[in-house]
């Protein structure tokens, strides 16, 4: 018997009181059959066999209108494309036995499927409801059943919470507080548990989350602002706990000792850092060429503007970010600075190879990139003041740009232009005697 079927043949609208409820009560069992023959099969399916393609078509039929269920033709329909399906056997011959659903993996998904009992149905909202904690102990009631233990279940809660804060991105219901603390939970069983089965869930789910909060961190000035930056601490915070948490289970699953694996925390919010600020340089510098070309007083060079709204930018990481990113990078100031002076850096070589001649422009881009370059010089320093080596390592990254010795070779260039055609007319004008 494949129970989610028969279900759907027995009941019909009539048998509920509200027609959401049986809107939610056909999608429920429709995931059922789906995660059971499509996600988790006993029998692994076939790339030719055209009933998975038909149930899947199905599937996305049903989402675009309402289906009937009963003894409805709707119903008929989906026995004929469902009963080929689960009497499959690995011999390719059929069998009188309906084996559909591989079990555990298929469990864990029915495990997922009553923690979303503990969220408020409407998905724009996506809060706990407020008898959670008696739910949660009803559910626990299938452990036993389903072959759920505790960390399976810390597991489990955590991903819901996640996928519903992901899904809702409503910071003010608290979803992403509590992943941050059930992270901890999970953290402690990963270092306890050596199931095979349990680490491979885990890297699954690890894997997602670090992706989604990648996607947020590395190019974190344009995920906040003013007005939300106190959300920012909790999802760099889930982002640092899940990559060490897949770290501690590397070490255990290839037997790394410790002190192999370098600082997790510094070398991510590092990355975090360098790609933002590239990301908002390159933004600024697009704008700034944009709004030069359909400008009709072009009198300022680009680059000269530029250096100014790079000052800004270093200061906004200085006063906004810097702060709360310092918790897990002590140089955090530092290493936007260095990564804004070395992409400015790329832009002034750029412009000054060439060059011929000291011209007015050319004195007040070089000028603007003096000024740059000691202010980020001086935010480096004095973020630097505590560290062990006073923040050489950054200064060094810094390689001056050298402007008065740019200005010097300019000013020798011109001399020696005149001096050049200095010759040429004396030359001229002695001809013209002789």
């Amino acid at each position: 018997m494949v129970l989610p079927l028969e279900l759907l043949q027995q009941f019909k609208d009539s048998d509920f009181s509200d027609q959401l409820e049986y809107e939610g009560w056909k999608a429920r069992n429709l995931k059922v059959l789906q995660a059971g023959l499509l996600h988790h099969p006993l029998v692994p399916l076939d790339k030719s066999d055209t009933a998975s393609e038909r149930f899947h078509q199905f599937i996305v039929g049903a989402s675009d209108r309402s289906i009937v269920t009963g003894k409805s033709s709707d119903m008929q329909l989906l026995c004929s494309i469902l009963l080929p399906l689960t009497y499959r056997s690995l011999d390719g011959r059929g069998s009188d036995t309906c084996h559909w659903a591989d079990g555990f993996p298929f469990n864990l998904h029915l495990y997922q499927m009553l923690l979303e009992i503990c969220f408020n149905s409407n998905i724009a909202e996506g809060a706990m409801i407020d008898e959670i904690d008696q739910v949660l102990e009803l559910i626990k009631k299938t452990w036993a059943i389903l072959g759920i233990n505790q960390s399976l279940h810390n597991l489990c809660f955590t991903w819901i919470l996640f996928h519903k804060f992901a899904a809702t991105m409503q910071v003010e219901n608290d979803l992403v507080f509590e992943v941050d603390n059930q992270l901890i939970e999970v953290a402690n069983d990963a270092k306890a548990t050596q199931d095979p089965a349990y680490s491979k869930i885990l890297s699954s789910i690890l894997t997602s989350i670090i992706g989604w909060t990648e996607k947020k961190l590395i190019a974190y000035h344009d995920t906040f602002n003013q007005s939300n930056i106190e959300y920012m601490q909790v999802f760099v915070s889930l982002g640092v706990k899940t990559a060490k948490i897949q770290v501690e289970d590397l070490s255990n699953e290839y037997g790394w000792k410790k002190g192999e694996e370098t600082d997790i925390s510094c070398s991510i919010i590092d990355s975090y850092i360098r790609s933002s600020l590239r990301t908002a340089f390159a933004q600024k510098m697009k704008q700034r060429e944009t709004s030069w070309r359909s400008s009709i007083d072009q009198n300022t060079p680009v680059l000269s503007i530029l250096a100014k709204d790079v000052g800004a930018l270093a200061i906004k990481e200085k006063q906004l970010f810097s702060p709360i990113l310092k918790k897990w990078h002590p140089l955090a100031a530092g290493v936007a600075v260095a990564t804004l002076h070395f992409c400015y850096a790329n832009e002034l070589k750029q412009y000054i190879y060439g060059l011929v001649e000291l011209t007015p422009d050319i004195v007040q881009v070089l000028k603007a990139a003096d000024k740059l370059e000691k202010d980020l010089v001086n935010i480096a320093v004095e973020d630097s003041v505590d560290s062990d080596d006073g923040g050489m390592s950054l200064i060094r990254e810094m390689s001056p740009y050298e402007v008065e010795s740019a200005i010097m070779d300019l000013v020798r260039a011109w001399i020696n232009t005149r001096i050049d055609r200095l010759k040429e007319w004396i030359d001229e004008n002695l001809q013209q005697e002789v």
